[in-house]
C-alpha cells in the first residue's frame, strides 16, 4: 500500500466559496509524515489551551485530513468521537507520534528559554535597562549569546542541581517540611 496515492474528495461549496483550492496527491507514507505534522502542529496550537478555548479552524482540518485516513491506507489513524462527530487521531496513533517528536521539543525548549531568560534577567542586573537599549545589537546579542552558554553548560552539567529560588513562601496551610520524603529534609 505504500505506493497508493490518496484521492482528495471533493471540497464542500461552503469550504471552498470565493476560494482556490489545491489537489495534493500523496503517497501513504508522506500522508503518514503529513499527518504527524498535522499532529505536531495542532498541539502546539490548541494542547495548553483551556476547553472551550481551542482554535476550532485547526481541529475541523484536522478532522478533514484525517477523513481520508482509510482511503490513503492508515485506518489506524484516525477515530470517530462518536459524541462530536469529530475525527480524531487514534489513541496509538497521537501516542506513536507524541512520543517520537513532543518530549524533546518539550526538553529542548525548557532549557532554552530558562537560559535565555535567567541571561537577559543577568544582563539587565548588570547592566540596567538603559545600558541594555544604549548597547549596539551585536554587542547586546554577543553578551546575551556569553550569559546564555554559562546557563547552558551548567544544565548541561548539573541540570536543576544547582539552581535555588530563594524568594518562595510556603502556601498559606502547608508544610513543605512534613510534604517532604522521610530523610529527604537535610538535603532542602
Amino acid at each position: 500500500m505504500g505506493s497508493k496515492e490518496t484521492r482528495k474528495k471533493k471540497p464542500s461549496k461552503r469550504a471552498t466559496h470565493n476560494q482556490p483550492t489545491a489537489v495534493i496527491r500523496l503517497k501513504t507514507d508522506e500522508y503518514r509524515r503529513l499527518l504527524e505534522m498535522v499532529f505536531c502542529g495542532n498541539w502546539l496550537i490548541n494542547s495548553w489551551r483551556d476547553d472551550g478555548e481551542t482554535l476550532a479552524e485547526y481541529d475541523e482540518l484536522e478532522d478533514r485530513l484525517l477523513s481520508y485516513a482509510a482511503e490513503a491506507g492508515l485506518p489506524e489513524a484516525a477515530e470517530l468521537d462518536k459524541q462530536s462527530g469529530q475525527r480524531l487521531f487514534s489513541r496509538a496513533f497521537e501516542k506513536a507520534v507524541h512520543d517520537r517528536f513532543i518530549p524533546d521539543f518539550e526538553n529542548e525548549v525548557f532549557w532554552g528559554e530558562l537560559s535565555q531568560r535567567l541571561a537577559w534577567r543577568d544582563l539587565e542586573r548588570l547592566f540596567g535597562a538603559d545600558g541594555l537599549t544604549r548597547m549596539g545589537s551585536r554587542e547586546r546579542e554577543s553578551a546575551i549569546e556569553r550569559f546564555e552558554d554559562r546557563y547552558w553548560q551548567e544544565f548541561d552539567t548539573h541540570g536543576l542541581d544547582h539552581l535555588i529560588v530563594t524568594a518562595v513562601d510556603e502556601p498559606q496551610g502547608t508544610s513543605m517540611k512534613r510534604a517532604w520524603p522521610k530523610g529527604k529534609e537535610a538535603e532542602a
